[in-house]
């Protein structure tokens, strides 16, 4: 039996040669439609051997699959997109399917990657990825297009059937959108599709994620809600218009309806445990955190759901467990925080917040120095990727500098010195007041472009902390260093401060001034760690230069983290009088302060 790869492609330069590497020791033929790339798709899908043919795109990604389609000659095809990727690991289960003659068409799983990097943060799809070929079948919907229900259509009794074969897909990642412009274009054809639409509440279904996808909540949820006023459970999309739903609303802070909307998930579809991971993440948000590990608990009883209904990877897994882990962590209950996170450890090795926050646990106990580190050692066999860089980052988080230069030995060792390592070497130096040291460590990380800022704002606070405060003012003019960077003006208004006494604006722009914001805490988080309690007093002075309300309770935050907790009780108070300002990890620090015998007035 033979196959066949049939895709539409549109300037995928930078995703195309990943996709067919993927797929091109299984598939017998290449069947590449273009519809009017502008870069060299079209010369990298020749070079691998695929048979091109050119459409003149018409706003219809139906017409155009079955344009693709219609050139197969082989016994199956695999549909695919430019930003798919087979996953090695199952090309032979293809291959097995393809032998067989067990159904007319397969479902695969879509693991699409979402924000900026392939990483962590996915979604899972069910797809119709391979089909029967000569039988007729074809995609309908202008965008979103579908094909099972014309497999079944046509082939009455045929089976479609599920595999655990994994497509990753890249199309989501935030740099895919911007460059294809999608959301805008998918935006445009729904809107023109909602006319004539057959199925009108999968066409606002589909509206509603493009505009959460645009981080539009309301408009979303307008569009969701009409679409429920049809709700018809056995629709393929419906479950998912549940969970969009509840999502939406647990962003808008209406919880109620969430959790009433989560209720009538269960009435149609009990084994949905995704409802139950939102559930839990309301709680969560609500401060509820006992009702919240139920739920967790209830999440990994249940397990994964129906592959049918999974959105969430993990929801009843190991990030049921990871989530558990961090309110365990967070009510300083760190036995039980341990052990959630090794769990999550054994069901997925390289799920990184979890080595992270087990080894934030295991500093939380107040293990002696030998202990601590023999523990973390023990960590080592479960092979992350990243062991030695995730234990030293983390361990500069936990203040804990001198073991974090260990482990950056450790992993110069493997790799070399580097600008990053002897950045994050000069970061644990000047913690621990060795300010020569951290000034000649900068010196030449300063010469790697990509750290020459924050190299050359280290060497000032250096002469800062020297009494040199002309050769800080020296470095900050060096014509090497961009003076239009932020974190340079930041470094350069507060050497002002120390030698003048007084320095310019930043910004009375409130969302430009959270960019000076994070470099402004940077500072201080330096300053408070090394107790150096008279030049952090002056550096204070930099929130007058600019226009940012949530300063007050960042900065009670950081009192707090670094246990100055009389002062970082007044500044949570403050910022609620003067902006009404405070966030839930705020929220709840401050409750901690309220148990250790802090009243609030």
């Amino acid at each position: 039996m033979s196959l066949s790869l049939c895709m539409i492609v549109k300037d995928e330069e930078d995703n195309l040669p990943r996709c067919l590497e993927s797929v091109k020791d299984i598939v017998d033929e290449m069947i590449i439609v273009d519809t009017g790339s502008k870069d060299s798709t079209v010369r990298i899908a020749e070079s691998y051997g695929a048979k091109v043919h050119h459409f003149q795109w018409e706003g219809n990604f139906s017409a155009a699959r079955n344009y693709s389609l219609k050139y197969a000659t082989c016994d199956w095809i695999l549909l695919m997109d430019g930003d798919d990727e087979l996953e090695a690991s199952n090309k032979q289960k293809v291959l097995e399917l393809v032998k067989g003659d067990g159904a007319e068409a397969y479902f695969f799983e879509t693991i699409s990657y979402l924000g900026e990097t392939p990483g962590l943060d996915t979604m899972k799809n069910l797809n119709v990825r391979l089909i029967k070929n000569g039988r007729g079948y074809y995609f309908s919907n202008p965008i979103h297009e579908q094909i099972w229900s014309n497999i079944m259509r046509i082939t009455p009794a045929a089976k479609i059937v599920s595999k655990e074969i994994k497509v990753y897909h890249y199309g989501y990642l935030s740099k895919n959108i911007i460059a294809h412009n999608k959301r805008e274009r998918n935006i445009s054809i729904l809107e023109k599709e909602l006319e004539y639409s057959t199925n009108r509440s999968f066409t606002l279904f589909n509206l509603g994620n493009e505009y959460l996808a645009l981080g539009n909540n309301v408009k979303a949820l307008e569009y969701y809600e009409e679409a429920y006023q049809s709700f018809d459970p056995p629709q393929g999309f419906s479950s998912k218009l549940i969970l969009k739903m509840v999502n939406c609303y647990f962003i808008l802070g209406q919880y109620e309806k969430a959790f009433k909307i989560i209720e009538v998930g269960f009435k149609h579809y009990p084994e949905f445990t995704d409802l139950e991971h939102m559930r839990a993440l309301i709680y969560s948000k609500m401060g509820n955190y006992l009702l919240s590990i139920k739920s967790y608990k209830k999440c990994i009883r249940m397990g994964e759901s129906p592959a049918q209904y999974n959105v969430i990877i993990g929801a009843g897994t190991y990030r049921a467990y990871f989530l558990m882990g961090e309110i365990y962590l967070k009510l300083e209950d760190y036995d039980e925080a341990e052990e959630c996170f090794k769990k999550v450890l054994k069901l997925n090795v390289q799920f990184t917040p979890a080595l992270i926050n087990l080894i934030k646990a295991l500093c939380r106990k107040e293990l002696t120095g030998e202990m601590l580190l023999n523990r973390i050692e023990e960590l080592r066999k479960n092979k992350h990727d990243r062991f030695n860089e995730t234990v030293f980052e983390t361990f500069i988080q936990e203040k804990k500098y001198d073991y974090a230069l260990m482990y950056i030995e450790k992993y110069e060792k493997i790799f070399g010195e580097s600008s990053y390592s002897q950045y994050i070497k000069g970061i644990c130096s000047i913690h621990l007041k060795k300010y020569t040291e951290t000034f000649s460590l900068m010196e030449s990380v300063g010469k790697d472009a990509e750290y020459r800022e924050r190299a050359v704002c280290l060497q000032t606070l250096c002469r800062l902390l020297e009494n040199s405060a002309s050769k800080a003012e020296e470095l900050l003019n060096s014509s090497s260093v961009d003076k239009d960077a932020t974190l340079v003006k930041v470094y350069k208004a507060f050497c002002d401060l120390i030698i003048k006494g007084e320095a310019g604006i930043l910004s009375e722009d409130e969302k430009e001034s959270s960019l000076y914001t994070v470099g402004i805490f940077n500072l201080l988080e330096i300053l408070l760690s090394i107790q150096e309690f008279d030049i952090f007093e002056k550096a204070l002075n930099l929130f007058n230069l600019i226009s940012d309300k949530t300063v007050l309770y960042r900065l009670a935050k950081l009192y707090f983290n670094g246990k100055f907790y009389s002062t970082a009780y007044k500044e949570f108070l403050r910022s609620i009088s003067t902006f009404g300002q405070i966030d839930l990890d705020g929220a709840y620090m401050l409750y901690q302060l309220k148990l250790k015998g802090f009243t609030l007035m």
